[in-house]
């Protein structure tokens, strides 16, 4: 009897044994814990505490500082060449007040990105400090309740599965087949797109309020002599034909709608190679555009106005078929 109680004192050391002698032979045990409870409600808390934490945290806000930093950035390089603009066409009349007004726009444009920005600092240096304290908690919370592995079971346990995800590493490795070169990204000089902002309407077309579609940018190849120049295409004819091209000197003079050089690229509008819809862009001197009732993507050499054209490859959407379809009365 005294060899079975030590096996069993032995087994769970944490109890303490009393036996009391009833009749004679028959005796009863009583078994004692002499060990704290584990406090399984302090180790739900910590749980319930770590998932707020990560849901708290996502890779959007973290990334969101980072993004606004970049566009300030390019807001403030842009704002520079405005003021460099300014400096070169200020003719103390039109020019200096239209150029003006574009300073003004991006002024707001950067108050607004600094708001921002001032407002995600804030938030963001709330989040760590509330984070910090909330982690340094459970740490200490953890520390408290590995006191009760005197057995060293978690211990044993996390050492376990370290060496099962080298195990799964090693063999993942031998395994593996050889990944390609994977080629390196190529970085646009003009950087990211950052933000995106709702349309500013600046000045009417020569037509006015009757045609309003149609498609207008700057040539990010442009020919010697044009770098400063602007393109502008205005649709006619129930807003969907063109069949002329309008060149300005800079941005202020296409906002006022003043000294515009006109190079047509079809006697008649519409007929062969007519520019049919609004996606439009002038690249490396050419205007590139959707052809006329055709298949095909046209190529207008401003300097030599010869026209090229490719045709798009079968079954492509074209006339208000997919993925091209109205923009209320424009064909794409």
């Amino acid at each position: 009897m005294k060899s079975s109680l030590l096996s069993v004192w032995t087994a769970a050391f944490f109890l303490a044994l009393f036996s009391q002698c009833v009749s004679g032979k028959d005796c009863v045990c009583e078994l004692k814990n002499l060990v704290r409870p584990f406090p399984m409600e302090k180790l739900d808390s910590i749980r319930t505490a770590a998932n707020q934490c990560t849901n708290s945290v996502s890779s959007t806000e973290l990334t969101e500082v980072d993004v606004l930093m970049l566009g300030l950035q390019r807001r403030l390089e842009q704002l520079e060449k405005s003021v460099s603009v300014l400096e070169k066409e200020d003719d103390g009349d039109l020019y200096g007040a239209v150029s003006l007004r574009i300073i003004e726009l991006e002024l707001a444009e950067i108050l607004e990105l600094m708001g921002k920005l001032k407002k995600a600092i804030n938030s963001h240096k709330q989040l760590s400090e509330s984070t910090a304290a909330k982690l340094e908690s459970m740490t200490k919370g953890m520390k408290e309740l590995e006191a009760f592995d005197l057995l060293h079971v978690v211990i044993k346990e996390r050492e376990n599965r370290r060496v099962k995800r080298e195990l799964t590493a090693c063999q993942n490795k031998r395994q593996a087949t050889p990944q390609p070169p994977t080629p390196r990204p190529r970085r646009c000089p003009q950087g990211q797109l950052v933000n995106v902002t709702g349309p500013r309407t600046y000045g009417l077309t020569q037509y006015g309020t009757s045609y309003y579609y149609g498609a207008w940018g700057k040539d990010p190849k442009p020919a010697p002599g044009k770098e400063d120049m602007y393109w502008l295409v205005a649709l006619t004819s129930s807003n969907v034909y063109a069949n002329y091209v309008r060149h300005y000197s800079s941005l202020s003079t296409i906002l006022v709608g003043v000294g515009p050089v006109d190079t047509v690229i079809a006697s008649s509008n519409p007929t062969t190679n007519t520019i049919m819809g609004p996606n439009v862009v002038q690249y490396g001197d050419a205007l590139y555009y959707g052809c006329y009732y055709t298949a095909s993507v046209c190529r207008f050499n401003i300097s030599t106005r010869s026209i090229t054209n490719t045709p798009l490859p079968k079954n492509t959407g074209i006339n208000n078929k997919f993925p091209f379809g109205y923009l209320d009365a424009t064909r794409c």
